[in-house]
């Protein structure tokens, strides 16, 4: 199976799915794990009967397996579902074209100029005639997410979301 077969969003997901069933596993073993710790015969152990070693460090691999699958599930929601992007706004569009700084750029520019969109805040890859979309699956030109839409419908640092790369293939 090639990495371009099995994106990185589907690779996160599965990870959390499985850490999440091994998690469940674990939280079984370690109930058999404290009853042995902490009972003999039927009975509550003593303090000075702990095995206080144990105690301590099968403590702490629960603390520290909880908080790991805590913050996957955490890291997840945001990367899939709240995030937006670093500083700006990101959005995912459905664009017409998609130009990179190799291309032609006066299409982009001119388009910028007509649109009262001022050159500083023109970054490449531009996508034109960029629709908002919530599906990438509908999408039947470029798939892309842009950090700033402009007026005019115009992407500015555009990338494709499976590759996370700045230059987005046509």
């Amino acid at each position: 199976m090639s990495s371009s077969s099995f994106p990185i969003t589907a690779a996160q997901l599965w990870g959390l799915f499985m850490e999440s069933v091994l998690y469940g596993m674990y939280l079984v073993t370690c109930g058999y794990c404290a009853q042995y710790l902490f009972l003999i015969d039927g009975r509550w152990k003593r303090l000075r009967e702990y095995n206080w070693a144990m105690v301590i460090v099968a403590i702490l691999l629960l603390i520290l397996a909880t908080l790991d699958v805590t913050m996957g599930f955490y890291y997840n929601m945001w990367a899939f579902v709240s995030y937006t992007s670093a500083g700006a706004t990101s959005k995912a569009v459905c664009c017409q074209s998609i130009t990179t700084v190799e291309d032609n750029t006066k299409p982009v520019f001119d388009a910028a100029k007509k649109n009262a969109v001022p050159d500083a805040t023109v970054d490449f890859p531009a996508g034109l005639t960029c629709q908002p979309t919530t599906n990438f699956s509908t999408c039947k030109a470029k798939p892309v997410c842009c950090k700033t839409i402009a007026k005019g419908n115009m992407g500015f640092s555009c990338y494709r979301p499976e590759t996370g790369f700045s230059t987005p293939k046509a």
